[in-house]
């Protein structure tokens, strides 16, 4: 057939032939977020803001700029601090570390509160900004890749409206993802050149991704598809490996300096750095990557997952295997001698990698949807081309094809119109907590005790009232931490006993900032403003079970605001006088 493209070609697929159309698609993806425009803040959006507008409540307000995604800065020497302003708890460790480096995100926000500090629907409406200049470079790529015009078309609609993107795209606080694979993609651009003979391809390349490093970590996974470029190419292996030795200097100079700068995660159960702890980060990965590729695949959310049993865990992680494996049949059935086909299969499963290191969340599938896409796209192109040509296909590869088309080209738009409109409401549910602290004037000068609770209420509470004017308490307590089943005592009127039967920080979602290696001890005692905590029994994976707190003042004293549990709903307690 002399021109396939065009036997395969439908009114709509046709339209997609015109190289403008790409254009078309990459604002199309930012128009269809749109309903993230009016999200307003959340989660650490208001710590950010908190820092930008120098309010007291945050401690590192004296840090250097480039601290902004400084969440625990790992230095025991300001655990007083923080918990003197209520943002570090009794069972936290002094080194609890969650500080990240990305100085040139930071600046993409200080603009935004340098001209219009308080028109958050601009702020919202340069992340879509971001959004839109990515899909626009990715469709250059697509276009270079892809066998037809209207392939990449087909391709960047599958990327662009994938709603997977919407937290991404309408949580603030992730623009740093936006704008370090936005430069990581011209960095790939650049390098692909240099591959097609251009030579200021690599010098250009290993400088755009130095500069997306400074954007955010997760241009890392730039290395990956760097890898998988080369390992497709032909040529001897000397010189298919070689040109990837720059990226790998940068990326290991990289990692150094943000170790010595004190940057990184460590102290929390959730976040895995593979440079602390190589073997528990390759556990990461070979349960969390299955889940993360075949949430992709088949557009099953995949937040909830942290929250799940081991059991279910494992099980989830070898539905998600069963998933990738099938799709990885797929491709190799029908496009086995398509090299640019194998770049993006192996692109696809290599950059996931990277971001086991934190809990399964659509706002990481960026990097993977970057091939999963295109791969869809060809896989359509492949199955027009032979039903054109009378040719039969395999039944149950049409049917597959036919599944991921319906669900990646025509559901997920309508499913990421949605997801990016309520994407804020579902992160929001601190701010509903944060209506209920007392706000009258005595509130500065009391300290509130949540009997149990997650540890994030203590943390951004303050901060949120903080940043809306309003009065807040002196800190926010958890006396004990994500504790369903906690039981109070009071023993004297000074003191409290909280006991636990399951233990204290139960599940993952419980444990942001602790982690095992942190184990209670019977006997221990922690010190705080208000209290001294004494462990008196933990669980067997050492977790505190019971706890006597012996306040500073009397329990009925105005200094504090107790707080309970009803039915899964706040209420005040009382204790006896």
């Amino acid at each position: 057939m002399d021109d396939p493209a065009a036997a395969t070609d439908t009114p709509l697929l046709g339209r997609l032939r015109d190289p403008r159309s790409l254009w078309f698609i990459a604002l199309g993806g930012a128009v269809l977020c749109a309903g993230s425009l009016t999200g307003g803040l959340s989660l650490e959006d208001w710590r950010q803001r908190a820092r930008m507008q120098g309010l007291d409540v945050m401690p590192a307000n004296g840090e250097p700029w480039w601290t902004f995604f400084q969440h625990y800065p790992g230095r025991t020497d300001h655990a007083d601090l923080y918990r003197e302003a209520g943002l570090m708890q009794w069972w936290q460790n002094d080194a609890v570390q969650l500080h990240f480096f990305r100085p040139l995100s930071v600046m993409t926000h200080q603009l935004d509160y340098w001209l219009w500090p308080d028109a958050l629907v601009l702020h919202h409406a340069q992340s879509l900004v971001w959004y839109a200049l990515l899909l626009a470079v990715v469709g250059s790529l697509y276009q270079r890749w892809m066998p037809h015009a209207w392939v990449a078309g087909v391709a960047l609609w599958a990327f662009a409206f994938d709603d997977a993107h919407a937290t991404t795209v309408a949580w603030l606080a992730n623009r740093n993802a936006l704008v370090a694979m936005t430069v990581a993609m011209l960095a790939l651009h650049a390098h692909v050149r240099f591959k097609e003979g251009a030579a200021w391809g690599l010098p250009v390349g290993v400088a755009l991704y130095t500069t997306a490093l400074l954007c955010g970590e997760s241009a890392v996974a730039l290395l990956p598809w760097l890898f998988a470029w080369q390992i497709t190419q032909e040529g001897s292996w000397r010189d298919r490996l070689l040109p990837l030795a720059p990226y790998a200097v940068v990326t290991a100079l990289w990692r150094v300096a943000y170790d010595l700068a004190g940057f990184g995660a460590k102290g929390t159960l959730l976040y895995v750095d593979p440079g602390a702890d190589p073997l528990q980060f390759v556990g990461a990965v070979l349960t969390r990557v299955p889940v993360m590729l075949g949430g992709l695949l088949t557009q099953v959310p995949i937040e909830p997952w942290i929250a799940m049993p081991q059991a279910v865990q494992l099980g989830t992680a070898a539905a998600g295997a069963a998933v990738l494996l099938l799709f990885i049949l797929l491709v190799h059935r029908q496009l086995k001698d398509d090299a640019i086909a194998r770049f993006l299969l192996l692109g696809m499963v290599l950059s996931a990698i990277p971001f086991a290191a934190a809990p399964p969340a659509g706002r990481l599938l960026l990097w993977a949807g970057l091939g999963m896409a295109p791969l869809i796209a060809k896989l359509l192109f492949k199955i027009r081309c032979e039903e054109a040509e009378g040719a039969e296909t395999w039944r149950l590869d049409s049917v597959m094809i036919r599944l991921l088309v319906l669900a990646h080209l025509l559901i997920a738009p309508g499913m990421l119109v949605g997801r990016a409109a309520d994407a804020d409401e579902r992160l929001q549910t601190m701010e509903r907590y944060a209506d209920q602290a007392p706000a009258d004037d005595a509130a500065p000068s009391r300290t509130w005790v949540w009997i149990s609770g997650h540890e994030l209420f203590a943390y951004y509470v303050p901060v949120i009232n903080a940043v809306n004017g309003r009065p807040c308490p002196m800190r926010t307590v958890i006396l004990a931490p994500s504790a369903p089943d906690a039981e109070v005592t009071q023993v004297d009127p000074n003191t409290l006993r909280t006991h636990a039967e399951q233990g204290m920080l139960a599940g993952k979602l419980g444990r942001v900032y602790w982690s095992p290696e942190h184990a209670f001890a019977a006997g221990s005692q922690f010190t705080t403003p208000d209290f001294r905590a004494t462990v008196e029994a933990t669980t067997d994976d050492g977790r505190p079970r019971t706890v006597r707190f012996e306040f500073t003042d009397a329990l009925s004293s105005d200094r504090f605001y107790f707080v309970t549990w009803e039915e899964g709903v706040p209420a005040p307690w009382t204790p006896d006088e």
